[in-house]
């Protein structure tokens, strides 16, 4: 799962790996290049140090590398959406679009 979501919020941050791996090199010292990137998107887990480093980077909680907390505060806001429809409808005001709150 490390694997899948490294590559996803890598994308998301628009970098390539060894732009990635640039940054790590940067921040952490040591050598870093495009292959690291590329044996974490293939599988092979870094250090933690390495982990905290990219979340840094990726400008995103180390947990999102892990799990599907990204999904699920999606579902968990659509279903209130759903719960509170009138709360949350959208309003044309003076041709600008407002969503009450």
């Amino acid at each position: 799962m490390f694997n899948e979501k490294l590559k996803k919020y890598r994308k998301i941050a628009r970098l390539t790996q060894s732009e990635l791996a640039e940054k790590l090199e940067y921040k952490l010292g040591g050598s870093f290049t495009y292959s690291n990137i590329q044996s974490y998107e293939r599988g092979i887990n870094p250090k933690l140090e390495v982990i905290s480093a990219i979340a840094e980077i990726l400008d995103i909680p180390e947990q999102y590398l892990f799990d599907d907390s990204d999904n699920t505060l999606d579902k968990l806001c659509t279903n209130v959406i759903k719960e509170n429809p009138d709360r949350y409808k959208r309003k044309l005001m003076n041709d600008t679009e407002i969503t009450e709150i």
